[in-house]
């Protein structure tokens, strides 16, 4: 479980600086914007490397139920984390009718792909994880409020095309590879 708290606050401290806007921009501007995003990239992706590695130790062993996974989440679950990733995917197309229609589909996505885990799991570790990234979009979400809105530009269907493909070939890697054999993490049938 150290492993995995570990790697949480490894992983979101870039994030929580991000939120900083006079220190991110100042650092930005002494490292160069590659080099910070470098920086943010290595710290972000060495601590969710160490919460996964943690998450998956703690399924092997210590493993430690909280409460009852919510009965329709099996059902509902996966189509929530494809939705998820298409919502992913077209936060990070350039217009589409997904970004037009949701102010910031990327935190939907997360906190989609968060709830959906929390209510297919029922354990202590899911909680933690899961619960952390459910709590940093609400965190992130708040911080957003007082700027203003990206600039709009026209929407254009292909991008959600590309989206929904990119969504659900995502889906599919991690459902058919990534969880099973990579995360040896099963996921119930």
């Amino acid at each position: 479980m150290d492993l995995l708290l570990i790697g949480l606050a490894i992983f979101f401290l870039p994030h929580f600086f991000t939120m900083l806007r006079a220190p991110r921009t100042a650092l930005a501007q002494r490292l160069g914007e590659g080099g910070y995003k470098g920086a943010y990239s290595l710290v972000s992706a060495i601590g969710l490397a160490l919460a996964i590695w943690g998450f998956a130790r703690y399924r092997s062993g210590e493993f430690a139920p909280l409460y009852a996974p919510l009965g329709f989440a099996r059902h509902v679950g996966p189509l929530m984390i494809l939705v998820a990733f298409i919502l992913i995917a077209g936060a990070n197309m350039p217009a589409g009718y997904i970004k037009s229609a949701v102010r910031h589909p990327f935190l939907a996505g997360i906190a989609l792909w968060a709830l959906a885990h929390l209510a297919m799991n029922g354990d202590l570790g899911g909680a933690i994880l899961f619960g952390a990234f459910l709590a940093y979009v609400a965190i992130d979400a708040a911080a957003l409020i007082g700027r203003a809105a990206p600039a709009r530009v026209a929407p254009d269907w292909r991008y959600d095309v590309r989206a929904i493909v990119g969504g659900v070939a995502a889906f599919l890697v991690f459902a058919l590879v990534i969880h099973p054999y990579v995360l040896r993490i099963a996921i119930a049938g």
